[in-house]
């Protein structure tokens, strides 16, 4: 076509046209969408979460020893209040 109508871009790659916040390019967050139509979920995430080693399992990790995900790895936790670990 010669002219393009209101609901039409000039750009492919948009992964999903139903919302609007999807697109090539778009910041990535953890909310288990492919943000950015890249083919990968929730990588370099705007807003992941602190997780904090847990090196003997007692569900309280080590302050000084952390990570960003968006989610929980093996071995790691939310809490950051282990003191007797070291």
């Amino acid at each position: 076509a010669c002219y393009k109508s209101g609901d039409q871009v000039t750009q492919s790659g948009d992964c999903d046209d139903n919302d609007n916040d999807v697109y090539p390019g778009a910041d990535e967050y953890c909310n288990e969408t492919d943000d950015d139509c890249d083919g990968k979920v929730d990588e370099d995430a705007e807003d992941p979460e602190l997780w904090y080693l847990d090196s003997d399992g007692d569900g309280q990790g080590i302050a000084l020893v952390w990570l960003e995900a968006c989610d929980q790895p093996v071995g790691y936790t939310d809490n950051p209040n282990d003191c007797g670990s070291w």
